[in-house]
């Protein structure tokens, strides 16, 4: 694809999409992998940036390096010729959609929130004192 599409089109690319790649020089955390993997799509992409962290490899999709297109190439292959893993690399970006929820992050951000508002307030007395609470 080339240009920017509409936020309808892309939900419409990503549900009639059957993997996805993303072959790319250099990223951070792109939005486009967590969309497609809020798809359930297996993902095919370049081993840079965040992408590692998310894409596990032989799990929800595969990694190749940068520029290594018979690697790209053989992993897309592999998934569209290979059901079993294909369904696997499925049902593992279910899952880790699923642990990427927005309500389990709120969740969290919640209980981090409860903690640091339970935690007593320190005084200028109890700041001098040698056994400082760390935070």
């Amino acid at each position: 694809f080339t240009g920017w599409i509409g936020n309808i089109e892309k939900q419409q690319i990503l549900k009639e999409s059957t993997i996805f790649l993303l072959p790319s020089n250099g990223e951070g955390m792109p939005m486009s992998i967590l969309e497609a993997i809020g798809y359930n799509l297996p993902i095919v992409a370049s081993r840079v940036g965040g992408i590692p962290e998310i894409v596990h490899n032989n799990e929800n999709g595969f990694l190749c390096e940068p520029g290594n297109s018979d690697c790209f190439a053989a992993s897309l292959i592999h998934l569209l010729s290979d059901r079993e893993d294909y369904e696997h690399a499925v049902d593992s970006s279910r899952e880790i959609a699923a642990s990427h929820s927005l309500e389990l992050y709120r969740k969290k951000l919640r209980m981090i929130y409860q903690e640091i508002i339970s935690r007593p307030i320190s005084t200028t007395e109890d700041e001098s004192s040698n056994d400082k609470q760390e935070i």
